[in-house]
């Protein structure tokens, strides 16, 4: 996707609920936001999936339960990173899902950094 038209780029991320239909040509916004997007899907694209050492700390992963660029397989797949607990919890929703349930997504990221006391890392 990174070597994708500026075009076919907003198109697939209009898709995925990630660019509001108001937005899609605003190429003033656009020429802002495009090459950050080109450069995210860059990273995931040459990512060398190549773990040495696992982290001592849990892991929070949130995903969206509909999300059909990410499957159950990768998602789990973050258990291979800690040592540690790793709590996954879906959202409804696609990839975006955080748009239309940030409120939830905050509620989580909460009470995994306030831990009760006696609880570590």
């Amino acid at each position: 996707m990174s070597d994708w038209t500026n075009e076919e780029l907003i198109k697939k991320i209009v898709e995925l609920g990630g660019l509001h239909n108001r937005l899609k040509n605003n190429w003033e916004l656009l020429d802002l936001l495009i090459p950050v997007i080109r450069n995210d899907y860059r990273i995931i694209e040459t990512y060398n999936h190549n773990i040495k050492n696992k982290v001592e700390t849990k892991i929070t992963v949130i995903s969206g339960k509909y999300d059909e660029s990410t499957s159950m397989q990768e998602i789990l797949g973050w258990k291979e990173y800690s040592h540690k607990k790793v709590d996954i919890f879906q959202i409804y929703g696609r990839h975006y899902f955080i748009n239309q349930h940030a409120k939830e997504v905050i509620k989580i990221i909460k009470e995994k950094l306030l831990l009760k006391k006696g609880d570590s890392l």
